[in-house]
């Protein structure tokens, strides 16, 4: 049984984890679109 504490804990990890992926990714599509590549990864 996992006590409240440490899943609020666990949770709350895990959505900060998520929501800075989704700025990085973000971030990622706006240079790509910057650079106007839809398939190219180099800057």
């Amino acid at each position: 049984m996992i006590t409240n504490a440490r899943f609020v804990r666990i949770r709350n990890l895990f959505f900060i984890g998520m929501s800075r992926d989704m700025k990085l990714l973000s971030l990622a599509n706006v240079g790509k679109e910057k650079h106007g590549g839809a398939g190219s990864e180099t800057p």
